[in-house]
C-alpha cells in the first residue's frame, strides 16, 4: 500500500491540506479525531519524501 502510494504522490501532491482535511473528516465520523491524525503523519511524510525528493531525481534521470 505504501508503494502505492508513493508511486501516487510523485503525480499528486498528498500532504496539500485538502487531501489532509478530506481524509480526517471523513475518517474522523467512523473513528474519532485521534486515530486519522496517525494516517496523516504517514501519508504526508510518505507523500513529501516522494515529491520533492524522488521526483526530481525521476526527471533528472529521464533527461539523462
Amino acid at each position: 500500500m505504501l508503494i502505492g502510494l508513493m508511486i501516487t504522490a510523485v503525480f499528486i501532491p498528498l500532504h496539500k491540506v485538502e487531501c489532509i482535511l478530506g481524509y480526517v473528516m471523513g475518517a474522523a465520523f467512523f473513528t474519532g479525531p485521534v486515530i486519522p491524525f496517525i494516517g496523516v503523519a504517514l501519508f504526508s511524510t510518505v507523500s513529501v519524501l516522494s515529491h520533492y525528493c524522488f521526483k526530481p531525481l525521476l526527471l533528472r534521470f529521464k533527461n539523462v
